[in-house]
């Protein structure tokens, strides 16, 4: 059976990729078909105990997702964020593989304000969407947003961070 070096097919995939003509303008990448990285880190508490909690932290294209959305998903991979109520457990942006994606693909284009802007609001993903563009859901709100301005989506709609803990656990130090 033939076996894949994974780094040296994921080696080979970037040399290859780099190669062809256009897709690289100005040093960034072109983003309008190019999925989004993303990198999730666990950080865990008490571990080994029955206590152990593990506390998942998302992020895309190198910006940190704050803890405002109750769903987003990139690319193809939904992460919904929990809330702890006790001492153990998972809380943040927890990954869900059995999750459908919560949106729709739309006929329409998406217009070059929105573009311009960073996101536009709806549950349907337009034509013309970059490829590495989230889609997020907080309270009612939900839209499509690039993974450079969650920060400032959730600063223009005021959302507030979700707690990790629901507010009733005490820190451990």
């Amino acid at each position: 059976m033939f076996m894949v070096n994974r780094k040296m097919l994921v080696l080979s995939l970037l040399v290859l990729v780099s190669a062809i003509p256009g897709v690289f303008a100005e040093g960034k990448a072109d983003k309008k078909n190019v999925p989004a990285i993303i990198d999730i880190r666990v950080e865990k508490s008490r571990e080994g105990t029955r206590s152990e909690a593990r506390h998942y932290y998302l992020k895309v294209d190198g910006f940190n997702v704050p803890d405002v959305f109750s769903l987003i998903a990139v690319n193809n991979d939904v992460f919904t964020f929990e809330s702890r109520q006790n001492l153990w457990g998972d809380d943040g942006y927890v990954p869900r593989k059995d999750y459908p994606l919560p949106y729709s693909i739309g006929k329409n284009s998406v217009e070059e304000g929105s573009l311009e802007q960073g996101w536009y609001l709806s549950d349907t993903r337009k034509k013309g969407t970059p490829g590495n563009w989230c889609y997020v859901e907080a309270g009612d709100l939900r839209a499509f947003v690039a993974p450079s301005e969650l920060d400032n989506f959730a600063g223009q709609y005021d959302l507030e961070s979700i707690p990790r803990d629901e507010g009733t656990l005490q820190k451990l130090e």
